[in-house]
């Protein structure tokens, strides 16, 4: 049987436009976070000090948490190398690893 794709080649599904801030690029992800139906992702842009919301099949993210203009912060809206991340069981909140804040941050999915 067939799984559609050769093992050995992968498929961009975020980014791939060159590292920058703009809503189809990234600039040193970290880690991505997929919900239960696995239809959307939450990356960690490090390099851009956001969280983006890239639902699968996407051309472009949304920017979710942090400056959208890369800028880091240690306000309760910004973000400083966010690191890591995940979702409560009701994919209502989103725990970040804020890492050059020292800090978790929990931000209200709506």
């Amino acid at each position: 049987s067939s799984s559609g794709g050769s093992p050995n080649n992968g498929t961009t599904v975020a980014g791939g436009n060159g590292g920058g801030r703009g809503n189809n690029q990234l600039y040193f992800p970290f880690d991505i976070c997929l919900t239960k139906n696995k239809r959307t992702m939450y990356i960690a842009d490090a390099g851009n000090n956001r969280i983006v919301r890239w639902n699968i099949g996407e051309k472009w993210g949304v920017n979710i948490a942090g400056d959208v203009n890369g800028n880091s912060g240690s306000s309760a809206s910004m973000l400083n190398y966010p690191y890591s991340m995940g979702l409560n069981d009701e994919e209502t909140f989103l725990y970040v690893v804020d890492n050059a804040n020292k800090r978790i941050i929990k931000f209200q999915l709506i």
